[in-house]
């Protein structure tokens, strides 16, 4: 007798959601599919609803399967954002927006908007490098002096659609040694600027943003190219670098 109503009930079940009026009131199943993508360590798999509020959270430190699901309820619409971070992922924090002060994560992600109505809706993910690494090194001696340098903008990180999302950011280091590297998201504008510091006293101001797009840098680009700078103190000269560019090119430092 249980037997027979289970089966009922389910048939019950099956022809509500079969029926298509029904069927869009059905939660959904959302199929991510990491065949292709090389990086299945660090991840963090989030969504947010239409109204902002996430459905779903989780950090995983390696992915055994490469298809991954999970279900929501239905709604107009939902964002969705895969990410892959090279040195583990944050703890109760959000995923695309590290705290005041601290650089940008080494991400790679895929972010996309879905409208899950019943059934099923299958992604395939490729993720793209999302951060840019600025290498700042002092190629000449002394640098006695020099203890902080900082990195300033007004993008703190990512919307979970993507877009840069407009907030007050900042990266301080300690020199310690002739180079140090910091880590930003993509850019919206050319905002970000370089400071450097001795004994708690900014030496120099640089408009980095504006003589980045001066070299030709994409912000809009799938994949962020690293971007290196070397600072002649005694020469008082600014060099910038990188693989896209092909050459370096030099800037006037006041100091």
């Amino acid at each position: 007798m249980y037997k027979e109503l289970l089966l009922v009930a389910s048939s019950i079940i099956i022809i509500g959601c079969s029926v298509r009026e029904d069927r869009e009131k059905c939660p959904c199943e959302i199929l991510l599919d990491f065949s292709k993508e090389t990086r299945k360590e660090n991840l963090c798999i989030a969504a947010i609803n239409d109204r902002g509020e996430f459905i779903h959270d989780e950090r995983i430190l390696k992915l055994e399967n490469p298809i991954y699901s999970f279900n929501v309820e239905p709604s107009d619409q939902i964002y969705l954002a895969v990410a892959s971070y090279a040195e583990g992922f944050p703890i109760n924090l959000p995923p695309f927006q590290p705290p005041y002060g601290q650089e940008y994560y080494k991400q790679y992600a895929i972010f996309s908007s879905m409208m899950p109505r019943g059934g099923l809706i299958r992604k395939e993910i490729a993720m793209h490098k999302i951060y840019c690494e600025i290498e700042i090194s002092f190629t000449s001696h002394p640098m006695e002096g020099v203890d902080k340098v900082s990195i300033e903008g007004r993008v703190s990180g990512y919307e979970m659609n993507g877009n840069p999302m407009e907030g007050a950011f900042k990266c301080v280091k300690d020199v310690e040694q002739a180079s140090v590297s910091m880590i930003v998201p993509r850019q919206k504008d050319d905002s970000l600027e370089l400071m450097i510091y001795s004994e708690d006293k900014r030496l120099v101001s640089f408009a980095l943003g504006e003589h980045i797009a001066d070299m030709g840098y994409d912000w809009t680009a799938e994949d962020l190219e690293d971007i290196k700078i070397e600072i002649d103190l005694v020469n008082k000269r600014i060099y910038l670098d990188s693989d896209l560019w092909g050459s370096s090119k030099f800037y006037k430092l006041e100091i």
